[in-house]
């Protein structure tokens, strides 16, 4: 179940690196 939650928290870190990437 832990595992469902790091999942959702690397996505999002993920999205947030390329949106900085993208600026």
């Amino acid at each position: 179940m832990v595992d469902n939650s790091s999942e959702s928290l690397r996505r999002g870190y993920r999205m947030e690196s390329s949106l900085d990437a993208s600026r």
